[in-house]
């Protein structure tokens, strides 16, 4: 009797099916294979039968077709910190299909790159999209960078002769850096243009942000007095801006003069 086996119609690239010969004398036992290709699996026989491996008792001729699917591979998508951003595409997906993994990173981060399960180095395309299709061959594994995004600390005085201000840069997400107001001689520290009181001031970085220190003229005092105040008085002493113009005077009383002041 003949026994003719095969793959099921469109799946002879998934298998194929293993016999001795394909010619048996009657009540022979006939054993059959059926043998997927790599990335393939046997799902069962044309007359429902499972199991790739069968044997029966020839009595006619006989056709079997083995039916093949392909195999379900896992796809893992992780993120080296999940509290920075977002990863999709894990799942159980065909051999051969096409998929989509993407990371999205969270605010105050940003995606850098994949630590591959293709193997992709530095210098490959896809290395650095958020972005990917691949086909999928087997059970891949892939890890999305994060890294903190930068933001730019910008720092001024509102009148640039009264002071300086140090401590702008460019800075990661939530990072600290110091700020500090310098006035210039003559002047003072005031305030910040947020109302912050205090020249030296710490801040957490968490966006492009401007700070401005507020300068303001500084008080000097100006004291007077007189060598001998049996001899005369002097007027004028006080507290004043400084570049402001001071007037004192020394007023002698009778029977004396002004000679000079000392400074």
């Amino acid at each position: 009797w003949k026994v003719v086996t095969s793959a099921a119609d469109g799946m002879a690239h998934m298998g194929t099916v293993v016999q001795d010969t394909t010619h048996y004398r009657h009540d022979h036992e006939v054993t059959i294979t059926a043998v997927p290709n790599n990335g393939y699996e046997f799902v069962k026989w044309s007359d429902e039968t499972g199991g790739a491996k069968r044997s029966f008792i020839i009595t006619r001729d006989t056709s079997f077709q083995a039916i093949f699917r392909p195999s379900l591979y896992n796809v893992a998508v992780t993120a080296n910190e999940p509290t920075w951003g977002t990863v999709k595409g894990n799942g159980y997906y065909d051999y051969l299909t096409e998929r989509t993994i993407t990371a999205e990173a969270n605010y105050g981060y940003v995606f850098d790159h994949w630590e591959d399960g293709l193997a992709l180095t530095v210098d490959s395309a896809h290395f650095k999209e958020k972005s990917r299709r691949f086909i999928l061959e087997g059970d891949t594994a892939f890890k999305a960078i994060f890294v903190r995004d930068t933001f730019e600390i910008s720092t001024a005085a509102d009148k640039d002769f009264m002071g300086s201000v140090s401590g702008g840069g460019r800075y990661a997400y939530q990072t600290s850096t110091s700020l500090m107001a310098t006035p210039t001689y003559g002047y003072e520290f005031s305030k910040w243009d947020d109302n912050y009181p205090y020249p030296s001031r710490t801040i957490s970085v968490t966006r492009d942000a401007l700070f401005t220190a507020v300068f303001k003229l500084k008080p000097m005092q100006i004291t007077v007095a007189t060598d001998d105040s049996n001899m005369g008085t002097v007027e004028g002493g006080g507290w004043y801006d400084y570049n402001s113009v001071c007037i004192v005077k020394a007023v002698p009383k009778y029977g004396y003069e002004f000679v000079m002041w000392k400074e």
